[in-house]
């Protein structure tokens, strides 16, 4: 590919109208939490962007590219831009540079992000 490919979607979400979001796995992300690990994967990760879970026979990652771009659009954030999205997410951009990932991208084939992130859970406080 001789010009760069860059794709913008939704990494992961803290909050939906206000409320916490609970993902699939049955995580939650706060919003000061979702800042810090997208700040540090930025500045200290490698950024690079594998294919949702895949593997290569030698087990590494099936490399898609790298993240080139990174907001966390917090309610306070979206309150500074005058706009309103009813979500606190991290949206990312990004570049492509594996063609095949390309092609599966622009059939629809790919459409979404999945971090591969890991973390320590620990049990959500309630209100008594």
């Amino acid at each position: 590919m001789t010009d760069p490919y860059i794709v913008y979607g939704i990494a992961a979400v803290s909050t939906v109208n206000g409320e916490p979001y609970v993902d699939y796995q049955g995580d939650h992300i706060p919003t000061a939490e979702l800042q810090r690990v997208a700040h540090e994967f930025m500045s200290e990760g490698d950024q690079s962007a594998g294919v949702m879970h895949l593997r290569n026979d030698d087990g590494s990652v099936v490399k898609a590219g790298r993240v080139v771009s990174s907001v966390v659009l917090t309610d306070a954030l979206q309150r500074s831009l005058g706009v309103s999205i009813g979500m606190e997410p991290w949206i990312i951009g990004v570049q492509v540079d594996n063609p095949a990932v390309a092609k599966a991208i622009k059939s629809g084939a790919l459409a979404g992000f999945s971090i591969a992130g890991s973390g320590i859970r620990t049990p959500a406080e309630t209100e008594e």
